[in-house]
């Protein structure tokens, strides 16, 4: 058996293979719609994906299969949906993953996606495939999110792949969508915050974009000496040299963590205290050295010209919030650079719009 997963099961599976370290960037085993054609004139059962070797999501009421096939080849079977492609295929389009399976390429899943999601979550898509992140493939709202992965594609990547010419169901929502995704999101705040930023306020986003993130930026390390560094700023705005700067609490003030281990230390019998007062001392430098590096960064970037504003979840979570963070950003711009941000705060004022602002956040 040979099928391609397509849509939201190529989605689960890409999710799944960057979490594991897949490197889409570096793939080279590519397939075409017409290798996997063993289903004509078959019938289908969940036999089919009994086999140890099936490592892709079977079919079921809960979670429907998503295959895509040529025209008049559909798999007549319960939770399998059969998506026709009517038009020809580049020979990358397809990625060969084993026996029995092969996934649509990540720049085909965003347009297939494009049929079904709203404007927000697409862009949201984007900044996920062009990121180093990705989302758990089985909880992809509440579960773990795995950083520091490979880049699925690039924002050209997927542009590249439209201007192909390739007649796909989703292709003109897509175009639409990825003029507001950009490369280099480091993690979901990072890709929340980057849609709110881009989005026209139509969209009910803010209108700020382009924006740029994780640029890489020189700066002096130490005060009157040549010797350079590198910093890199989560977003960086173009209407002004001004940016932001997301500090989670894990990453950077991680206090669940200092309580856990101050219990664990307090708690220890006299075999293991040594180990977990160590433990804790060791927490307690990593969060000084951490809060110290932040504030190196901060005034480095300053020295650079940029004004990068700190923001934390409390900033961003809850009615009103990011708006009132936006509206400082947008003082800050006035202030330091001049620059007249009255259409900005047109879109602030609107209480509408504030409303479904909030709405899509949560959505997000």
């Amino acid at each position: 058996m040979s099928v391609i997963l397509s849509h939201n099961t190529a989605l689960w599976a890409i999710r799944t293979l960057r979490a594991e370290g897949a490197n889409f960037g570096l793939w080279t085993d590519f397939g075409v719609v017409e290798r996997s054609l063993p289903w004509i004139g078959k019938h289908w059962s969940v036999r089919e994906f009994a086999s140890s070797e099936w490592r892709w999501p079977e079919p079921s009421a809960a979670c429907e299969l998503h295959v895509l096939v040529p025209p008049k080849h559909e798999i007549r079977m319960h939770h399998v949906h059969s998506h026709v492609c009517g038009g020809d295929l580049s020979a990358q389009s397809i990625l060969s993953l084993d026996g029995h399976a092969g996934v649509v390429c990540p720049e085909l899943l965003f347009v297939q996606m494009a049929e079904t999601l709203e404007l927000a979550q697409l862009v949201m898509l984007g900044y996920e495939l062009c990121g180093t992140f990705t989302r758990f493939a089985n909880r992809p709202m509440d579960g773990p999110v795995v950083d520091h992965v490979c880049p699925a594609t690039t924002v050209d990547g997927i542009r590249q792949y439209l201007n192909q010419g390739t007649r796909v169901r989703g292709t003109k929502r897509a175009r639409l969508a990825l003029a507001y995704v950009r490369d280099g999101a480091a993690s979901v705040p990072e890709a929340k915050l980057a849609t709110m930023y881009e989005l026209p306020s139509e969209e009910y986003g803010y209108g700020l974009g382009p924006i740029t993130l994780n640029k890489r930026v020189g700066v002096n390390k130490t005060r009157g000496s040549l010797k350079r560094g590198e910093r890199f700023p989560d977003i960086l705005f173009s209407f002004a040299p001004i940016g932001i700067n997301y500090d989670g609490e894990k990453d950077h003030l991680d206090l669940d963590g200092l309580t856990r281990l101050a219990s664990a230390a307090a708690l220890a019998d006299d075999e293991s205290s040594a180990d977990a007062k160590k433990a804790l001392a060791k927490k307690r430098r990593n969060l000084r050295n951490k809060a110290v590096d932040d504030m190196h960064r901060d005034r480095e970037l300053l020295c650079e010209g940029l004004v990068v504003l700190r923001a934390t979840k409390e900033d961003v979570n809850g009615i009103g919030r990011l708006d009132n963070f936006t509206r400082q950003l947008l003082r800050c711009a006035q202030v330091y650079f001049g620059v007249d941000v009255s259409q900005y705060e047109k879109t602030l004022d609107d209480s509408e719009l504030r409303s479904n602002r909030y709405d899509l956040w949560q959505s997000l």
